[in-house]
């Protein structure tokens, strides 16, 4: 997510302004560990997210 960071910066959102949110592992036993960042990142303003 950091590196969506400074395009949201410089157009002034944040992160209860993402929709979606996609992520590709390598692993699916990383699921766990994504769950809990994006449970950290996204505290109110849950985006729809799909994993691949």
């Amino acid at each position: 997510m950091s590196n969506t960071e400074t395009i949201r910066f410089e157009a002034g959102l944040g992160l209860e302004h993402i929709g979606q949110r996609t992520v590709f592992l390598t692993e699916i036993s990383d699921f766990a560990v994504d769950k809990e960042i994006y449970g950290e990142a996204f505290d109110k303003s849950l985006p729809a997210r799909s994993a691949a």
